[in-house]
């Protein structure tokens, strides 16, 4: 079903686009604070300036001042997104926000992704539950393995009371924004957010957490075995996301099933499964996340 947004486009582009290419047009955008993320068809090429003005004058109300062309897929281990803002203020480095947090980004060569809105709100309410029936005792640690600029971890930190959470980031570029980041947001006074810089296979602290994220697609076994030592007490929950077929498992699920049978952790056991469809990446493809729980005797 055309969205608003497309029907609007429509009436704006009528006057110079042919008609054979309007089958082709954008019918979405992603806004990440004033940058507008559009995806062009190759046969919208030579248009596509004209159809970037076009878009900006309808987005501009909602505080839009940048048009940027999504030129290639996200490439690399730090998922690095190849964009081009086309038309209008020429500034990738941007202010989003969303769940009371603002995040400060360069839109050029970070990954934000806004279709996550629906899980970064999950998990905050999904997180006060389990405060609320006092799973655990005191504060509440959560290691974010992949932190980025808080992605996931900023909106728990800012909206759940009784939080230390720790973020673990790789790349240099990404502690840059989440250090601003973190300045930018006022966390409660009984919250602290902590960043470690380097591998999260090497530097996730020992027996430390009780719930550990790992929003990453590329899930590996020193990755698994990390988040499982991280963990602290009798029970924990690793966030495990992963992109799969409709008809397929996860491959990184599999690999935890796998790690726990090795004798380093045979009083590790994986009690339950809990999985959440995050969105559709393509058609039979979709992105979900797995709440693993796991029992320590």
């Amino acid at each position: 079903m055309p969205s608003r947004f497309h029907n609007i486009l429509l009436r704006e582009v009528a006057h110079f686009l042919p008609n054979e290419l309007i089958i082709f047009l954008p019918r979405s955008y992603k806004k990440i604070g004033h940058v507008a993320l559009v995806k062009f068809h190759e046969n919208l090429y030579s248009y596509r300036f004209k159809l970037a003005e076009s878009i900006l004058k309808i987005v501009s109300p909602s505080g839009i001042s940048s048009i940027a062309e999504i030129q290639d897929e996200i490439t690399g281990i730090f998922r690095t997104p190849n964009i081009n803002i086309i038309v209008g203020i020429k500034e990738a480095e941007t202010i989003h926000k969303e769940l009371g947090c603002k995040f400060n980004l360069n839109t050029s060569n970070l990954m934000f992704s806004v279709g996550n809105h629906g899980e970064r709100k999950r998990i905050i309410d999904w997180v006060n539950a389990l405060k609320a029936r006092n799973e655990v005792k005191g504060d509440l640690h959560i290691l974010d393995m992949f932190a980025c600029v808080g992605n996931l971890s900023l909106p728990l930190v800012v909206n759940v009371q009784g939080i230390s959470l720790v973020a673990l980031e790789l790349n240099n570029n990404a502690i840059f924004y989440l250090q601003k980041t973190i300045k930018l947001n006022n966390l409660p006074s009984k919250n602290s957010y902590t960043i470690i810089e380097g591998d999260c296979r090497e530097k996730s602290p020992k027996q430390w957490a009780d719930i550990v994220l790992m929003g990453y697609f590329k899930i590996e076994h020193a990755h698994l075995k990390s988040a499982l030592l991280s963990l602290r007490g009798k029970k924990g929950w690793l966030l495990i996301h992963d992109v799969i077929k409709s008809s397929e498992n996860s491959q990184a699920v599999e690999l935890l099933n796998n790690l726990l049978k090795e004798g380093d952790f045979s009083d590790y056991s994986l009690t339950k499964i809990i999985s959440h469809k995050v969105k559709s990446v393509a058609p039979h493809t979709v992105h979900r996340v797995y709440e693993c729980i796991i029992v320590i005797k």
